[in-house]
């Protein structure tokens, strides 16, 4: 018996016309998702903690976006893996979408260079 799969709201929706409106809006929000996404990092690194991030960095898009394996959304991820590496995590993933149930699983040359990325070797 397969496990019950989380399914979200949006999850129903037209993921295309999802992904505009992120690619539209990205250019007035970019600067403040990075800043967000750097401070949140150092605020869990200021901790005498294990750090290991367990949720993605662009939000939860779609299952069917492609926004976050896209120029812009793959950009936040791998600034914020870079972040992550940065501050001695021990862990992390590559964004919401790489799932083992995503179809952006696939993306094995975005998975490739985010972990890269975080053992250091980029």
């Amino acid at each position: 018996m397969l496990p019950a799969r989380e399914v979200s709201l949006h999850d129903c929706c037209d993921p295309a016309r999802f992904d505009r409106w992120l690619y539209d809006r990205q250019a007035v929000h970019r600067y403040g998702l990075a800043e967000r996404l750097r401070i949140w990092i150092e605020v869990a690194a200021d901790r005498d903690l294990p750090l290991v991030f367990g949720e993605g960095w662009a939000g939860h898009t779609p299952l069917h976006g492609t926004f976050e394996e896209g120029p812009g959304g793959a950009g936040i991820c791998l600034d914020a893996v870079e972040h992550a590496q940065r501050v001695g995590a021990s862990g992390t993933v590559i964004c919401s979408n790489a799932a083992p149930h995503h179809p952006m699983r696939a993306d094995t040359d975005l998975q490739v260079t985010a972990n890269a990325l975080f053992a250091g070797q980029r």
